[in-house]
């Protein structure tokens, strides 16, 4: 392994784990800006400057300043503590290596999509299943 490996004593000070639909906001603002041929460092200052979300402003500006250091991108999102997952982290490095990094957040940014899509059905079905136990509990407490 050819990366330097990140100094864990700077992990999360301060900062909050993304959740899952901020890490799918984030990789999604990232296959665009660097699919439209924006250098790295001027996707992550626009992600920044976007200032939607304070997390992903968090997370956006201490990549970036890691990246200006002479961190490498998959580096960087890990220090920034966003949470991101192990297979995320590689699939960026080898993007790097492979020259290719916006093709990689675009190939992420559709798995995570994709993971989020496949959860809404499951979560309607528990809310369903929520409010027809609630039903059934006040039938229940009306018919006593």
């Amino acid at each position: 392994d050819l990366a330097p490996k990140p100094d864990k004593s700077v992990f999360r000070l301060g900062r909050k784990r993304l959740n899952a639909d901020l890490r799918m906001v984030f990789t999604r603002q990232m296959a665009v800006l660097l699919g439209a041929g924006l250098a790295t460092d001027a996707a992550l200052e626009a992600v920044r400057s976007s200032g939607d979300r304070s997390g992903l402003t968090a997370l956006a500006s201490q990549a970036k300043a890691d990246l200006m250091e002479g961190q490498p991108l998959s580096v960087a999102l890990e220090r920034a503590g966003g949470g991101f997952p192990r297979y995320y982290i590689a699939a960026v490095r080898a993007g790097e290596t492979a020259g290719n990094t916006d093709l990689v957040f675009e190939e992420l940014a559709q798995h995570l999509e994709s993971l989020g899509i496949d959860k809404a059905p499951l979560s309607t079905a528990s809310a369903y299943q929520g409010f027809m136990a609630m039903v059934l509990n006040w039938v229940r407490w009306f018919l006593m």
